[in-house]
């Protein structure tokens, strides 16, 4: 999904937030550490998830600063 104005923008930001708390989080969590092939998927899961969102907000932000979107 393409960020297509600031509102979308803030949102995604806060779902980023949310993001990185979790994968944080994981490196903490000593249960789930117990068993590290579930661990690693979370964290590649969630880490998906924050490199996604950080591509989406930069190629916003890129387009806005080249005035290629109306806001």
């Amino acid at each position: 999904m393409m960020i297509k104005n600031d509102q979308q923008l803030r949102h995604t930001k806060e779902w980023l937030e949310r993001f990185e708390q979790s994968v944080a989080e994981l490196g903490n969590n000593e249960i789930l550490k117990a068993d590290p092939t579930r661990w690693q998927l979370y964290r590649d899961s969630y880490q998906s998830q924050v490199d996604d969102l950080k591509e989406q907000i930069a190629e916003y932000e890129a387009l806005i600063n080249h005035n290629f979107l109306e806001v």
